[in-house]
């Protein structure tokens, strides 16, 4: 998809006041006014379509996706699952950032599930295979300089992915599970069940354990795998080890030497959950633990200990051996009746490295999810999420060393922000469209660190359409428990 451009303009004029960073007035062109005021009305549209009833899912006989339900089923009753996505993601700054903009990404998530059982005489067996086309451009990146990302699925390498190539076997009736091959640690790590519903990605997956703790993610895979023991239906303790390979973002997925390879991350997790089935309240509670053994450059000081911001120099290099740690929950706290799945459910989640050298101190994140507040709407969803991130000492230290030396009016707090409100329609089984506002309060300038000023808080305005055609023509998600292709 070509990249949308507005022809945008930016003025800043010196602010009087230092405490808002550098701040002034901005000038927006009338194309981007145009493009807000249309997403306003479609947003206006959906929440009035909002009373309209949501489609059931089709059946075999249906005249339209009737020959896809019908092949979906006979490949599954041969122990084939396929699997298809569609998730495309547009969002504009109509204020803040360091420049106004519009932008536009998403993903084709394809592939499938083989069950070994049926297929080749394997009980538990199964091959996992996933392949993921992105495109676009995002938000944070061009305009607003933060590396948070507001939009879902944009990746600066826009190319063909192959996203998971992994056998499963399970054993003892699934109280052992095993996996291993081309995998991603964070579809099995620190995996939020909530994070992915938003437009920002700040918990989807947990923005910490990928930058800090250097947890490979979606689409991107390295040798690796996992071991889950289930003692009990609702608990779980896993632990896996994956590679860690600095030059796999430009390698599509299908280098598969290891000689570039830098070291390994090493996650446990234990986790306790429950669902509809067992449970009037459903509620899930994980907590975990990171080794990463691969060297890593200082976020401030040059090889001479001095601030590389402000003299340059080589990046100093520290040994291997950090550490870290995570705890995510949800609850349903509200439940509208016995009978449905409709209600509220918290969720929250907190992660930290256990030594000062990072990028990041801490994250934690607090959200809520309400299903069905509409009584004519009930699969719709209202979202709310609030995501604190706090930059290191040294690398606040280092961002700010460069804005003083291009002699920036403002500077970047050590702590940031970002704040979202949506609404989930649901046009049909699979199919959502999500408006989306958000707001960011000191955003940090990690993706535009060759910016002269600080950005400015930051008001967003998007919309996530998604197709999960699995949904759509009423097929399983995976063969197996667990996160499968960027879910």
């Amino acid at each position: 998809m070509t990249r949308i451009r507005f022809g945008l303009k930016s003025r800043t004029a010196p602010s009087p006041n230092p405490s808002r960073k550098g701040r002034g007035e901005e000038y927006i062109s009338p194309r981007l006014k145009r493009a807000i005021l249309a997403v306003a009305a479609a947003t206006i549209v959906v929440g009035q379509a909002a009373h309209a009833q949501t489609a059931p899912t089709p059946q075999a006989n249906d005249p339209l996706l009737g020959p896809a339900v019908r092949l979906g089923q006979d490949l599954l009753d041969a122990g084939i699952l396929p699997r298809l996505r569609y998730i495309d993601a547009f969002a504009a700054n109509p204020v803040g950032g360091l420049k106004q903009g519009v932008d536009n990404s998403g993903v084709v998530i394809f592939g499938a599930d083989m069950d070994l059982g049926r297929i080749a005489g394997i009980p538990g067996g199964i091959i996992h295979a996933t392949f993921a086309q992105l495109y676009g451009h995002e938000l944070s990146t061009d305009n607003i300089g933060s590396r948070t990302k507001v939009q879902s699925y944009y990746y600066p390498y826009k190319q063909f992915e192959l996203s998971e190539l992994t056998y499963e076997q399970s054993l003892f009736g699934d109280k052992l599970n095993l996996l291993a091959g081309r995998a991603n640690a964070t579809g099995e790590f620190a995996r939020d069940t909530f994070g992915c519903r938003f437009e920002n990605v700040a918990d989807c997956p947990l923005e910490l354990t990928q930058l800090v703790g250097g947890f490979p993610g979606f689409p991107y895979v390295n040798w690796g795998g996992r071991a889950r023991l289930r003692p009990t239906p609702n608990l779980y303790i896993k632990a896996g080890a994956y590679e860690i390979e600095p030059n796999r973002n430009k390698n599509s997925g299908f280098a598969w030497d290891t000689t570039s390879a830098s070291g390994f991350v090493m996650p446990v997790e234990i986790g306790y959950g429950t669902s509809f089935a067992d449970d009037d309240h459903p509620r899930n509670f994980k907590a975990g633990i990171w080794y990463n053994s691969a060297a890593y450059t200082d976020p401030l000081l040059n090889t001479k200990h001095t601030s590389r911001a402000l003299f340059g120099g080589a990046p100093l290099t520290h040994p291997g051996g950090r550490t870290g740690g995570y705890l995510l929950a949800d609850q349903m706290v509200w439940r509208h009746d016995p009978g449905s799945e409709r209600g509220v459910t918290v969720f929250g989640a907190a992660a930290a490295p256990f030594d000062p050298s990072e990028t990041f101190g801490f994250q934690g994140v607090l959200g809520a999810v309400w299903t069905g507040a509409l009584d004519t709407r009930p699969a719709d969803q209202i979202g709310v999420l609030a995501n604190f991130i706090q930059l290191s000492r040294k690398e606040n230290e280092y961002l700010n060393g460069l804005l003083l030396k291009a002699h920036s009016p403002g500077f970047i707090p050590q702590s940031g922000y970002v704040f979202e409100l949506n609404y989930g329609y649901r046009i049909a089984p699979g199919a959502t469209l999500q408006p989306a506002l958000q707001y960011l309060v000191n955003p940090d300038d990690i993706s535009r660190t060759s910016t002269k000023v600080a950005p400015r808080d930051a008001f967003v305005v998007g919309v996530k359409f998604s197709v999960n055609a699995n949904q759509l023509l009423g097929l399983p998600e995976q063969l197996s428990a667990g996160f499968r292709g960027g879910e």
